[in-house]
């Protein structure tokens, strides 16, 4: 008893430390679960194979009813919340093992426990669990086999896990200043010998049979022992320590191949028209002015709401993702995240529920530092799915698809206010060739506000917003009876003034140029409001402002929530008894700065529009070639029809666009990818599984209707004997086919098995004619009933003489079908063909043999001289 304990506690810690491994990939406390539950139910099976001498295909079995049985709640957990998924999630869990390494490689770490992922953790430990089972409860020289798999954990763990080698030692609450490769691959291999070196000493002591007792304890004994243990400590000691100081000195490096390196992430986010190029479409729109984006509640909600972050400029737009990725971590692109993703800080996380309308984009609208995104509703499992995320940024996209409807809850951690003066210049994110020429002169003329930190920039963005003039199109809205309301009439004071769209170089060089020119017209004390635009405009001038100061910076887009201060010309969104309303109205950019201590200050980018706007006078002069002046004769043209400057915007809307519809085999070949096929994988991986058990049943059963069903009465009788040796035989019994049919029959319990066994040999030595048995043709006909009767009563007899499970492995037993064939005879029939005997050079051997040594002879033959 003492021995299986040492060796449980061994098999424990091995286990323990594969935990240790793998915990990287998951870090879910779930996996704790899924690994123990399935290692104990594969002890049980393994503990069951030794103790009751179960065979290997009872084993199997036994194992892959438990893998069916465990693969729903120990492997996709998630889908236990909705019972409308439980069968969804059940063919998921099943075919994980199979299709759950691609998303792995391609999936975000950790991935916690989303969807099926856990099945390879589920697999492993079982496996392992009946491998540790077998070896536990069986013979001890079998010791040896559980560092496979442990070694097969370990492999999956490296093979799987992330791409960077881990720094300090962690897991769970325990952290140890030491590098987790070098903690985590000598306790392995610590444990790893003194197990193998206590299981060769037990398996000794058990082959010759001597107790530790018998050997008694004396001085040179127990020195014995102390030399071995020292001098395998030392070696352990060596080695641990050569490895640490290697390491020390030369270095770890901070990245190592694995599955996923290489493994191009989600790029599509290049491809999307950027978010602030389209900022001005809910102004000119009246109806998105007007409608509902969002709502959100209010009673725990930021003062911000994010809709996409822009931190790339390439002289053009504002992006979210870079458009030329060569020399760019993979970290800024977007990734589905399966767990909940790292915030910054520590506090009281706080929750913010948002209910999405139409917002005609990927984008979905977030807070800054979300931890979990969890949606709800009917297409919550769909949505969840279609998450990316980028975990640099905080920007939260629906792919494919939109995010339009959408319900979800948000779990953020508030971030403490970041104050101006806290910020300092580090190195800025974006190209300085960006930077237009006559905003480095502007900022030459703001002589006042010359320094580099965070106040002076939140200076200069106010002093720029109070010199700007706020206008949303180049063409003064229309109103009717109809449609009364605009961007126009909607902020009370507002005068309408044209501005061009775009926040490219040259048109925020355009801007500074004109504040250049009008303020060296006038100086410091006349009017210098003298460019137009929006948050568009404005946002990326902050941006570039900040990058010539030397700051990382971005653009931001997105809403104020009621939380905030209004700021005039785009109001903050609305609330109405706890629920806060954000319209087109109130969409919003602004500009981040980045200080060197890593937070990011918002600074507001809207343009004031109390103050007129001055308009440049022309040159003073005639022009060298004057014409006279006619009437006004001008006509309007009608605008031409808008193109679309992406294939996005003509799938979001294909009413504009002449894009010809897809063929109907493609929309046929989509539905069949969509629906038919993952029905037809999850039918064939469980006919895999279950197709087995259902053919030996069918060949069961085909093999007792030919039998019953015999068109010759004297097979029938034969038949119903031959029916109940194979019954018997599934059931255990011995049968040795050395006996006779009433030898066998008087080995029974059953005294009318003795009746059927005459009849089957009366039926045996007659020939297919009546007149060959002593019989009538009716007693003939009871004969075949009383035989089948005779069998089913002792069928009855031997299922309920035995348990459920000695029935049910029974009802799947091969033997009969082993017995029939005769293996042994077959092999020693084949053996027989394959030997020959013949005189002289050869020798008796095998067939093949026998061509070699004919070949051979052949060879060595002498040649006729010519």
């Amino acid at each position: 008893m003492k021995l299986k304990v040492v060796f449980a506690s061994y098999l424990a810690a091995l286990t323990a430390l594969t935990l240790l491994f793998v915990w990287p990939i998951y870090q879910d406390t779930y996996l704790l679960v899924t690994a123990l539950v399935s290692l104990l139910v594969g002890l049980a099976i393994g503990a069951n194979q030794q103790l009751r001498k179960a065979s290997l295909i009872t084993t199997t079995l036994l194992t892959l009813v438990a893998f069916l049985l465990l693969s729903l709640p120990l492997a996709n957990p998630r889908a236990l919340a909705n019972s409308e998924s439980w069968l969804s999630g059940f063919f998921e869990a099943i075919t994980g093992p199979i299709q759950a390494w691609k998303q792995i490689i391609t999936i975000e770490l950790p991935i916690g426990t989303y969807h099926a992922l856990l099945a390879p953790v589920l697999v492993l430990y079982l496996l392992t669990g009946v491998l540790f089972g077998s070896i536990l409860f069986g013979k001890t020289s079998r010791f040896w086999l559980a560092s496979f798999p442990v070694l097969a954990i370990v492999i999956f763990a490296i093979s799987f896990g992330v791409a960077s080698v881990p720094g300090d030692f962690e897991f769970l609450a325990l952290q140890i200043p030491l590098q987790t490769p070098l903690v985590s691959g000598s306790l392995l291999f610590i444990v790893l010998v003194i197990y193998l070196n206590w299981g060769a000493r037990a398996s000794r002591r058990e082959n010759l049979l001597i107790r530790q007792e018998s050997l008694g304890f004396t001085a040179n004994l127990l020195m014995r022992k102390l030399r071995r243990v020292a001098l395998a400590a030392a070696v352990i000691f060596l080695a641990v320590s050569l490895t640490a100081t290697t390491m020390q000195f030369t270095g770890v490096s901070n990245s190592r191949t694995v599955l996923r390196s290489g493994v191009e992430k989600l790029r599509l986010l290049q491809q999307q028209t950027s978010p602030l190029s389209s900022y001005r479409k809910f102004f000119s729109n009246a109806e998105l002015l007007q409608s509902t984006i969002l709502t959100y509640s209010s009673d725990q909600a930021p003062d911000r709401i994010r809709i996409a972050t822009l931190p790339y400029f390439n002289g053009d737009t504002f992006t979210v993702a870079p458009a030329a990725a060569s020399d760019v971590n993979d970290s800024v692109f977007f990734s589905r995240v399966p767990a909940d993703l790292v915030v910054n800080g520590t506090g009281t996380t706080k929750k913010l529920n948002i209910s999405l309308g139409k917002l005609d984009a990927i984008w979905l609208p977030i807070v800054n530092n979300v931890k979990r995104v969890t949606f709800t509703g009917n297409n919550s499992a769909k949505l969840s799915d279609s998450l990316f995320i980028n975990r640099i940024t905080g920007t939260a996209a629906i792919i494919p698809g939109l995010s339009n409807d959408s319900n979800y809850q948000i779990e953020y951690l508030p971030l403490p206010e970041v104050l101006p003066a806290d910020l300092q210049k580090s190195a800025a994110s974006i190209d300085l060739k960006y930077v237009p020429e006559d905003l480095v002169n502007w900022l030459a003329k703001q002589t006042d506000l010359a320094g580099t930190d965070g106040d002076t920039l939140k200076l200069l963005a106010q002093r720029l917003r109070a010199r700007g003039f706020l206008s949303h199109a180049l063409t003064e809205p229309l109103t009717t009876d109809v449609q009364t309301v605009s961007w126009v009439n909607q902020v009370d004071g507002l005068e309408f003034t044209q501005s061009t769209a775009g926040h490219n170089v040259s048109r925020i060089n355009q801007m500074f140029k004109d504040l250049n020119d009008q303020e060296d017209r006038v100086g410091k004390r006349g009017n210098l409001v003298a460019t137009a635009g929006d948050d568009e405009q404005f946002a990326t001038a902050i941006a570039l402002i900040a990058t010539a100061k030397g700051f990382p910076a971005r653009v931001v887009l997105g809403f104020r929530t009621s939380q905030s201060e209004d700021v005039p010309g785009v109001p903050s969104c609305g609330e109405i008894n706890g629920t806060g309303t954000c319209k087109g109205a109130n969409l919003t950019a602004w500009a981040e700065i980045q200080g060197a201590n890593g937070d990011w200050l918002a600074l507001d980018s809207t343009p004031q529009f109390e103050k007129p706007l001055t308009l440049t006078p022309p040159p003073p002069g005639n022009p060298k070639v004057p014409t006279d002046a006619g009437e006004d004769s001008a006509t309007v043209l009608p605008p031409g029809k808008a193109i679309p400057s992406t294939d996005s915007n003509c799938l979001k809307n294909p009413e504009k666009c002449k894009t010809p519809p897809k063929p109907w085999w493609e929309t046929a070949w989509d539905f069949f990818l969509a629906n038919i096929l993952p029905v037809i994988q999850g039918l064939t991986v469980l006919g895999i599984l279950v197709g087995p058990f259902l053919l030996i049943l069918g060949m069961k059963r085909r093999r007792r209707r030919s039998r019953r069903n015999h068109e010759s009465e004297f097979a029938r009788i034969v038949g119903a004997w031959e029916e109940y040796v194979d019954v018997a035989i599934d059931f255990g019994a011995p049968m040795p086919r050395n006996k006779t049919r009433l030898e066998l029959a008087r080995d029974s319990a059953n005294p009318d098995v003795l009746t059927l066994a005459e009849l089957a040999n009366e039926m045996s030595y007659g020939s297919d004619e009546i007149d060959s048995v002593d019989m009538s043709e009716e007693e003939l006909k009871d004969a075949v009933a009383q035989s089948w009767s005779i069998f089913d009563v002792e069928l009855k007899r031997l299922k309920a003489s035995v348990k459920r499970t000695q029935n049910i492995r029974a009802k799947y037993s091969l033997r009969s079908f082993i017995h029939a064939a005769k293996p042994k005879e077959q092999l020693k029939k084949l053996s027989s063909k394959m030997r020959f005997s013949q005189t002289g050079n050869i020798s008796e051997g095998s067939g093949l043999d026998a061509l070699w040594q004919m070949i051979l002879r052949q060879l060595r033959s002498p040649r006729p001289k010519k």
